[in-house]
């Protein structure tokens, strides 16, 4: 990370790291969790409102936003669900990457901290070091060319 990289994820950096979406409502999914097996479906009224959105990013996290639709289904959109689905699983998507970037900053921070005290301890021993040390070397001028 150089000092030029931005400091924050943008809903850009978010949109970036996605590679791949899928949806599928709550019924759909009980059908497909018992499709191979010899039993009765469960009773999934009311599931058909519920919208998942399973979103892989491309370092192969994988989260699920969840929409639980309308309170009263007669005001049900699935196309809002959708949307709503997406924007649950982009706020975790953005909670990821904060997480990295912070691990990043702490990271670059650390590097900066450590030369930082190698410089002062560079210092420190030209000022305490006498003509005949082993390590002796001269102070020169902080500001000489």
């Amino acid at each position: 990370m150089t000092s030029e990289q931005k400091r924050f994820v943008s809903p850009q950096d978010v949109q970036d790291e996605i590679d791949s979406v899928y949806y599928v409502t709550g019924d759909n999914a009980i059908v497909s969790c018992f499709a191979n097996m010899d039993i009765d479906l469960p009773r999934s009224e009311g599931f058909q409102y519920i919208t998942l959105c399973f979103v892989k990013l491309k370092n192969g996290t994988k989260v699920v936003g969840i929409n639980y639709g309308a309170i009263d289904p007669a005001r049900h959109s699935y196309e809002i669900g959708r949307e709503q689905a997406r924007a649950n699983a982009e706020e975790q998507i953005y909670q990821l990457l904060g997480f990295r970037l912070r691990d990043q900053l702490t990271e670059l921070n650390n590097k900066i901290r450590n030369e930082l005290t190698q410089i002062r301890l560079r210092d420190e021993l030209k000022e305490n070091s006498k003509p005949g040390d082993k390590d002796y070397q001269p102070v020169t001028s902080k500001y000489e060319d």
